[in-house]
């Protein structure tokens, strides 16, 4: 089976992993997924696959958390779509504070801290 990646059309600047568009070989079927939409809970997304959407939201997050303003939503969006275990999310909530503090941005950090409280503690606390 072969995997290509397809640019999303509709948005100003091209995503690295776009619609992933599987091919069979021996068959003309095409399937189309979506990694934005939901998807369906039987195939996990593999880690290799994961690494490149977290790093696409991270340097997102970056460029979302410099923009003059109090929208705030499309932070929290891309916080909600982050791969990976509770863990993970909440390592992404922390850097986003981090970034947050650099551009002294105190209402975003307010905010992201609201939704740091919701993760669980660790149990692993040294």
């Amino acid at each position: 089976m072969a995997v290509m990646l397809k640019k999303k059309e509709g948005q100003g600047e091209p995503c690295p992993w776009g619609s992933f568009i599987s091919m069979e070989d021996d068959d003309t079927k095409v399937t189309a997924i979506s990694i934005l939409g939901s998807m369906p809970s039987k195939s996990p997304i593999r880690p290799a696959t994961a690494k490149i959407i977290n790093d696409y939201i991270k340097y997102q997050l970056r460029k979302e958390v410099r923009k003059f303003g109090r929208k705030f939503e499309q932070i929290f969006i891309l916080l909600e779509e982050v791969q990976g275990p509770p863990e993970v999310r909440k390592q992404f909530v922390e850097f986003t504070i981090k970034e947050a503090a650099r551009f002294k941005r105190q209402v975003l950090i307010q905010e992201l801290e609201k939704v740091l409280n919701k993760f669980p503690p660790s149990s692993q606390q040294t």
